[in-house]
Order: C-alpha cells, then sequence, then structure tokens
C-alpha cells in the first residue's frame, strides 16, 4: 500500500477564520492549503495526516483519509522523538548538514503561491504560513509550517516511525513548493512534487476541481480512485520522468498527452481497418474456424498476441473513461 503522509510542512500556508464563521464544525480557525490535492488523491492509496488540524477542512469525511493524532499505538512511539518538537540547536545543525534551507525569499510569494494553488481572490481572507499550536493526546505540541527547516526535520523523524509501525506499507513524506528546495542536494524519495504535479495537471483536465476556502471540492474523486487502471495510470506517472529523461512537469504532462492522443488515434485507424475488411474475409475465416481441431477458440489467439501491448498502455484507457465518464 502507497500512503500520503500530510506532515508539520505539508500544506503550502492556511486561511484563518478568526470569527468561526467559515469552519463552524471545526475545532480550529485555520484551514491549511495543500498543493495538487487530486494529484495526492489519486497516486495513494491513503493519505495519513499527522494530526487532523492539518487536513482541510472539505476533505476531512473522505474515506481514504486518516488522522494519526486519533492513533494509541502511533502517538506512544513519537513520544520517543518528544525533544525535538522544541527547538534543539544541534538538531538544526545536523538538518543544515544533509538539506538545503528554504529560502522562501526567492520562491513565488505565499500569496502567488495560494492563488496558484486555489484560485481564489485572496484580498477577501486572511492567510499565514503556519498555524497556531497542534495539541496532541500525548501532550506534544507542534505547529504547522512550511517555512521551518526544523518541521521537515520532525516529519522525516516521524515518518520513520511510521514505517516502524507499518512495515508493509511505502510511506511517503508530501513535499510542496517550498520544502521541495530541500532536497535538491540529495538523493531522496521524499521528493515526490514532480509526480504529484503531474497526476495534477492531467486529471485537472478530466476532472475539473473547484477550490474553496474550505479546500477542494473532489465531487468525483470516487471515479479517479474506483477505476480498474489507477494502478497502471500510477505506474506511468511514477517512471514518467525517467522514460522521457525529464523532471519538467509541463514537459512531462505534454509527452504523456502526446503519446495517449497518439495511441488513441492508433487505436481508431486499427479499429476502421478492421471494419473495413471484415465483410471480405468473414466468410474465410468462419469457414477457418470450422476445419481447425484446436480447442483454442481464434478470436483467444488473437487476444493473446495482443495482450503485452495493451496491458502496457492501460494507464491510457484510464484517461479515456475519465475523459468519457465527464462527457456523460
Amino acid at each position: 500500500m502507497r500512503i500520503a503522509f500530510v506532515g508539520l510542512s505539508s500544506p503550502s500556508g492556511y486561511f484563518y477564520d478568526h470569527k468561526k464563521k467559515l469552519f463552524k464544525n471545526s475545532e480550529w480557525k485555520w484551514n491549511p492549503v495543500l498543493e495538487s490535492p487530486i494529484g495526492i488523491s489519486t497516486l495513494y492509496d491513503e493519505i495519513w495526516f499527522f494530526h487532523e488540524a492539518l487536513c482541510p477542512y472539505s476533505m476531512r469525511k473522505e474515506n481514504y483519509v486518516k488522522f494519526l493524532n486519533y492513533e494509541s499505538d502511533f502517538c506512544d512511539k513519537i513520544k520517543e522523538i518528544q525533544p525535538y518538537f522544541t527547538f534543539n540547536t544541534s538538531f538544526e545543525s545536523q538538518l543544515t548538514e544533509n538539506l538545503l534551507n528554504i529560502n522562501y525569499n526567492s520562491n513565488n510569494s505565499l500569496r502567488e503561491v495560494i492563488t496558484n494553488i486555489t484560485g481564489l481572490d485572496l484580498s477577501k481572507y486572511p492567510f499565514d504560513n503556519h498555524s497556531h499550536t497542534i495539541k496532541f493526546p500525548n501532550g506534544i505540541e507542534a505547529y504547522g509550517d512550511c517555512w521551518r527547516l526544523s518541521n521537515v526535520g520532525i516529519d522525516l523523524l516521524v515518518k520513520e516511525k511510521l514505517i516502524q509501525l507499518n512495515p508493509s506499507h511505502s510511506i511517503e513524506l508530501i513535499t510542496n513548493s517550498y520544502t521541495t528546495q530541500c532536497f535538491s542536494n540529495v538523493q531522496l524519495r521524499y521528493n515526490n512534487e514532480i509526480e504529484i504535479k503531474t497526476s495534477h495537471k492531467i486529471l485537472i483536465k478530466r476532472i475539473p476541481e473547484i477550490h474553496r476556502i474550505e479546500g477542494p471540492i473532489l465531487n468525483r474523486i470516487d471515479i479517479l480512485r474506483e477505476n480498474k487502471y489507477v494502478g497502471d495510470f500510477r505506474d506511468k506517472v511514477s517512471n514518467s520522468k525517467y522514460d522521457y529523461n525529464t523532471e519538467e512537469v509541463d514537459q512531462i504532462v505534454s509527452k504523456i498527452e502526446i503519446e495517449f492522443e497518439n495511441y488513441r488515434n492508433e487505436i481508431l485507424l486499427n479499429k476502421h481497418r478492421e471494419a473495413s475488411v471484415f465483410s471480405s474475409i468473414s466468410s474465410t475465416v468462419m469457414w477457418l474456424a470450422e476445419k481447425l481441431t484446436s480447442k483454442v477458440p481464434i478470436k483467444k489467439i488473437a487476444d493473446f498476441v495482443g495482450t503485452f501491448e495493451t496491458r502496457r498502455m492501460n494507464w491510457a484507457a484510464f484517461m479515456a473513461e475519465l475523459e468519457q465518464s465527464k462527457n456523460k
């Protein structure tokens, strides 16, 4: 099972509702903003949030979402790293030796990042790069902030504890436009931003995503997650930067779209050719079928010949079915 872990450093920012007019049923006065939520929801089997307060309000009832602050075994386990949740000079020094600092001034401004994610008019809503204090049942206190390198370090430690508790799962820390910078000088699997954004850009054309201050409205996410070809699509996206030898998301998306269109056109042309010659060969085929002594039907032999190519392109069937469902 592939798990997305959303930690203290994962949200890109937070909307605030100090008077609690918008998030009336929420315990907290802020609402996290996740980059590419449709991409995350499609690429991963489940999304595990370090704390419910780090999950967008609109996603909290999704059946593939889990909140770790309600898991007693997990809360007991992270007590082992409790000292790192307070300022620790040696911890900070160790992080800077292995990770690059987050230079948020050279990146897009927070306003630009959140606007690009949500498309909302931010003049109407207060927002910030951090949450207020988040309290865990075991007495640990923290706060979400993707501009703090220490939060990235804590999330990596928490991820290791999760792996110890769930050794059979593949667990990945979700990064964003800011925290991705930390891993640009090291070969780590934590930088999954390319996959997530690639998935998001392909899917957003076929499954429109509405963003409100409450979070993303993923009305048709079940269509994606329950599709029988979703695993093939995940594999295609995961391997695309190697298949196309590039890490530029727009280039990867363009190449996948071109490959998809070419394959679809090839199928259409082949079907057309089959239809045009069917009438002239149908009688011959029927005569041969009667004469064959083999127990294997001709159609099964023909199907077997095309099996490998068909399976290799199953990801294209996933995209095609989404387009078809959109037009219903």
